[in-house]
């Protein structure tokens, strides 16, 4: 059980397309398995699978590889370890060679003697956090040398970049017409007999096993891959691979959303094969633009963030699957800033936004004052604090905005106000914090008896002694409450 992406609509119409890279992220929430049938040292094994199918051509001659980003996990001890295999599609019962593979592992003979790569990262063995999220990526590019390559890639704490742990390159295809990409195809099978899908899918250790959830087991699972200008939810997803030979039992799959997308939840029950989503339920949103040149999404305020830095885009444009939802959508692009509001439903929407009014920032930061003290701008009117180095106003036209600095206590601020002008495009205002002049403060008491205790508070700040005696305070410039006790 799992997430697949077949190529085909909850309809049963096809589809197909092709990309260079796929990113996979598991939430193990509460994650444990066994099978008592399988060998003692793996009867808790469980494996998380990123399988997808890489196709390329040398000579005129195609080559399809069934390409496989894992994880091995021992749930008894919560240990993971990583490795990825390398299996030839190219033909019913092709094989692989070593002069036809080079990576970190090696060739090995698997079921019915067919060769196929592996490579095991023995040092990437770790604790499993079923607090952070188990991320997988896979991309495929053409090396220096011009070969077709191959990079696995994993996380498990929650990094924004994923620790790439092999790189393989097909030496033989020397003379390439047409580059590696991942397929993705719904009219067709793989010359394997086998679909063309991507799949996220759980199931045993090893060599076509099986394993079972525990009764207190829940996962979510997310797949996404690159369109070119930003990762993207597939079309339509599935909540089962077909390709792997390993099984899981236990598991009832099912849509669950998180933010603006839906997740794959694996929880314990007797599992349906079905669909977690379809295309035709989803708000699909194309957006374009002539002055965009790369940027960050925000969604209702947050960013657009599922596995790795994918709030990012690339280019002129962007492409969205999200629940069909109200939202505030922010575009940044360098000094640009676009925001659209609007509820979109399930659909396709074209978004171009020569038609929408750009929008900017306004930035101050600032420096002097230990890490952690309060500060605060009154910006147009709006009074903003902040314990950070930093805040930010966003979605200003152009235009002039008043300010005035809100300093810690004890401390001047320069500037302590001005004007922010806003004329195409964002500015950044320093504030410099400094102690401000000091005066002291002096309380004396008269007509208490000798010996008296005695005490007065002033701006939060509590002072003591015996009469006759006076207690003495020092202060910035500033109005005062205080009050006496005896």
């Amino acid at each position: 059980m799992g997430i697949a992406d077949y190529g085909v609509t909850q309809a049963g119409a096809p589809y197909a397309y092709t990309t260079t890279a796929w990113v996979a992220e598991l939430q193990p929430s509460v994650f444990g398995t066994y099978n008592s049938s399988l060998p003692p040292a793996l009867q808790f094994n469980v494996s998380i699978q990123l399988n997808v199918v890489l196709v390329f051509a040398d000579s005129g001659a195609s080559f399809v590889y069934w390409i496989q980003d894992m994880a091995s996990v021992d749930t008894s001890q919560e240990k993971i370890t990583f490795l990825d295999n390398v299996w030839n599609f190219s033909g019913p019962s092709a094989s692989m060679y070593p002069s036809s593979i080079q990576g970190n592992g090696q060739v090995v003979s698997g079921p019915g003697g067919v060769g196929y790569y592996v490579s095991v990262d023995s040092a990437s063995t770790t604790n499993l956090n079923t607090q952070d999220p188990v991320g997988f990526a896979v991309s495929s590019s053409i090396s220096s040398s011009g070969l077709p390559q191959v990079q696995f890639a994993y996380d498990v704490d929650g990094a924004s970049v994923p620790f790439n742990f092999d790189t393989v390159v097909f030496p033989f295809a020397t003379h390439l017409s047409s580059p590696p990409v991942f397929l993705v195809d719904g009219y067709q099978y793989n010359p394997a007999g086998l679909f063309y899908d991507a799949e996220f899918v759980l199931g045993g250790p090893f060599g076509g096993t099986s394993t079972a959830a525990d009764n207190e087991f829940e996962t979510y699972a997310l797949l996404e891959y690159d369109n070119g200008h930003n990762f993207q939810l597939p079309y339509s997803e599935f909540n089962f691979g077909s390709d792997t030979a390993e099984t899981i039992s236990n598991v009832a799959d099912s849509q669950s959303a998180y933010k603006e997308i839906y997740l794959s939840q694996d929880l314990p029950g007797t599992g349906a094969l079905g669909q977690v989503y379809d295309g035709s339920q989803m708000a699909i949103l194309n957006i374009t633009g002539s002055r965009l040149n790369g940027g960050t999404i925000f969604l209702n305020s947050s960013a657009y963030s599922p596995p790795y830095p994918v709030e990012k885009f690339q280019g002129d444009g962007l492409n969205l699957t999200v629940i069909p939802y109200p939202y505030n959508l922010t575009i940044r692009s360098g000094s640009l800033s676009y925001t659209i509001q609007g509820t979109f439903q399930a659909g396709y929407h074209p978004i171009d936004l020569a038609g929408v009014r750009s929008t900017y920032s306004a930035t101050f930061t600032e420096t002097g004052v230990p890490s952690g003290t309060s500060w605060g701008v009154t910006f147009n009117g709006t009074r903003y604090n902040t314990s950070q180095t930093s805040i930010k106003f966003v979605a200003l036209s152009n235009g002039s905005y008043p300010y005035a600095i809100d300093p810690p206590p004890a401390y001047d601020a320069s500037p302590a106000s001005g004007t922010v002008v806003i004329a195409g495009q964002s500015t950044t205002t320093a504030i410099s914090f400094a102690p401000g002049n000091q005066f002291s403060v002096t309380f004396t008491e008269g007509g208490l008896p000798s010996g008296t205790s005695w005490s007065v508070t002033l701006g939060g700040v509590t002072e003591s002694g015996t009469a006759p005696s006076s207690l003495a305070f020092t202060e910035a410039n500033g109005t005062y409450s205080f009050t006496v006790a005896s």
